[in-house]
């Protein structure tokens, strides 16, 4: 399953206020993150940075839900895009 990252965030709680407003929307997200956050709960350089992703045929919508809201943990550049082949790390 190809996913698209729509933006990064500094740690899981505030990844886990954009799954909640994208769910809320009716459009399915996961995030992903490349270590274990009970081990080391916060971001160093961007060692644990959060990444949110959706189905590529949702991500105009969602950039569009998250484009204008106050988001202090988000670091993705807008317009950034990155494409996954499936899931090793999903939360």
């Amino acid at each position: 399953m190809k996913l698209v990252v729509i933006a990064k965030m500094q740690n899981n709680e505030e990844a886990m206020v954009v799954k909640s407003l994208l769910d809320s929307e009716g459009i399915p997200c996961v995030y992903q993150s490349p270590i274990v956050q009970s081990v080391q709960p916060i971001t160093i350089d961007g060692l644990g940075t959060v990444r949110i992703l959706v189905n590529p045929e949702d991500e105009e919508r969602a950039r569009e839900l998250l484009t204008g809201r106050k988001l202090p943990g988000l670091v993705a550049e807008e317009g950034e895009s990155e494409t996954f082949d499936g899931l090793d790390e999903t939360r």
